[in-house]
């Protein structure tokens, strides 16, 4: 392991010291920097696909928007909370991107967490937590929402289930429930 990438440890270091400096543990932030504000602060991270995938830069525009589910191997909700993000992920196929970002784990390691889990959006990693840095995470998981332009539109730290997550997808991403 490199001395520059953040171990588990570091990571959840961070988060300790965010949270005794008073950042909010759980709950939805909304930036207040402007759009272009934004985009220039994400246009700088760029993640490293887990897999076969291409780079994926942030901040600029793309097709569809886009939810960001930030996890570690370490953490015991970020595993419960993946299939409902899987399911989510699949039934809004074609209208939202769903990508998930590794903080800090060796790519070996975050590969069998991501086969253990099951899930088949695509999947990222984030040796230097630059993501989560941006959006200001204080906690596992965390949520991202960006729009199409590629700003935030709301970030939630903590867990979520299926239910609060289309509903964050609805009223964030302003993207309608998909018809059954």
């Amino acid at each position: 392991m490199s001395p520059t990438r953040p171990t588990h440890r570091w990571v959840a270091l961070g988060l300790v010291i965010a949270s005794l400096l008073g950042a909010p543990a759980i709950g939805c932030t909304t930036d207040t920097k402007d759009d272009a504000g934004q985009a220039d602060e994400l246009s700088a991270i760029a993640l490293t696909p887990l897999t076969d995938e291409a780079p994926l830069r942030l901040g600029g525009p793309s097709d569809l928007p886009m939810v960001l589910n930030v996890w570690a191997t370490w953490c015991v909700p970020c595993r419960k909370e993946m299939p409902a993000f899987d399911r989510v992920a699949t039934k809004y196929n074609g209208r939202v991107r769903f990508v998930g970002v590794n903080l800090g784990d060796e790519p070996a390691a975050a590969r069998k967490f991501v086969d253990e889990t099951g899930v088949s959006f695509d999947q990222y990693l984030d040796p230097d937590s630059t993501a989560q840095t941006a959006f200001s995470l204080t906690t596992m998981p965390a949520t991202a929402f960006l729009r199409a332009d590629g700003t935030i539109a709301t970030t939630r730290n903590g867990a979520l289930d299926e239910s609060d997550l289309e509903a964050l997808i609805e009223s964030s991403l302003m993207v309608d429930a998909p018809r059954s």
